[in-house]
C-alpha cells in the first residue's frame, strides 16, 4: 500500500482491472483520497469490483466517476 499512500493527494486517478484486484486484497488499509475529484475505472465483469465500496468510501470529495467496461464477445461457430 506504499504506492497508494504516495498517490493519496492526487486529484485525478485512473485504475484498471489488475489494480482493482490488488486493492480488493487490502481494502482495510486503503488510504483516504481527500483531494480526489475524478476517478476513472476500466474493468471487466467479475474483476476487481470488490474494492469499489472501500475505495469510494475513502474518496470524500469525489465529483466524477467514469466507469468503462471491457466486454468479451464470443462468437458461435
Amino acid at each position: 500500500m506504499t504506492l497508494m499512500n504516495g498517490l493519496q493527494n492526487v486529484q485525478k486517478l485512473s485504475l484498471n482491472a489488475d489494480t482493482l484486484e490488488v486493492l480488493s486484497l487490502c481494502c482495510e488499509s486503503m488510504p483516504v483520497f481527500n483531494n480526489l475529484k475524478f476517478l476513472g475505472v476500466t474493468s471487466q465483469e467479475g474483476r476487481g469490483w470488490q474494492a469499489m465500496p472501500a475505495l469510494l468510501r475513502n474518496c470524500p470529495h469525489l465529483e466524477t466517476i467514469a466507469l468503462f467496461f471491457c466486454l468479451s464477445l464470443r462468437l458461435r461457430q
